[in-house]
């Protein structure tokens, strides 16, 4: 059963056991609002925080029926509504701060599971930067060596005599000129012309 019905409850609902959800909130205002209104339309001032006990007094309108319907629902938007809902928002708080706290314990497991694998990485770094150094000075020794055997051979006297002359009558044809349409003579001095 709604705990009071009249015009000014009607814009809430039956949530007490629902979720906390923001339109809630939007309805207890819209209640508060509206009994509130009723009441600074009585007593004739413009804001909510104007309502006072020294208002009342004179007023011819304002009877004890009045007083008592105002009382009534303003008592039921408070304990049917808003304090559930105040509730309903520490419940919140708290699991927020539940959240909060196991994100931050996650995090600190994530940060050590990173550092631990930096750890494992660098290990395996040095590991390969090791493998990686033997191995080129092995390869450099073999390199080497077969260098040196090849360079012997190829420095021999023999073959650096024969590449220089090679290299020289090379250059001496390159220095020979072909003049189309002149007769050639036996025994020619090219000197000479």
């Amino acid at each position: 059963m709604f705990p009071l019905q009249n015009k000014h409850t009607e814009v809430l609902g039956a949530y007490c056991d629902e979720p906390f959800k923001g339109t809630f909130v939007d309805e207890v205002i819209g209640a508060r609002d509206s009994v509130f209104d009723e009441i600074r339309q009585e007593i004739g001032v413009d804001q909510f925080e104007e309502i006072r006990a020294e208002y009342f007094q004179g007023k011819r309108g304002i009877t004890k029926e009045k007083l008592i319907s105002w009382l009534e629902t303003v008592c039921c938007i408070l304990d049917n509504f808003a304090v559930p809902l105040l509730e309903k928002g520490v419940d919140l708080f708290d699991n927020v701060e539940k959240f909060k706290d196991e994100k931050i314990e996650d995090q600190k497991s994530i940060i050590e599971l990173q550092q631990k694998l930096i750890l494992k990485k660098e290990e395996e770094l040095i590991t390969v930067q090791t493998t990686v150094q033997n191995t080129v000075q092995a390869e450099m020794k073999t390199y080497s060596s077969v260098v040196s055997k090849s360079c012997n051979a190829a420095l021999a006297s023999k073959k650096i005599q024969a590449a220089v002359r090679k290299v020289a009558q090379k250059d001496d044809m390159s220095k020979n000129v072909i003049i189309y349409g002149v007769e050639e003579e036996k025994n020619e001095e090219i000197k000479d012309k």
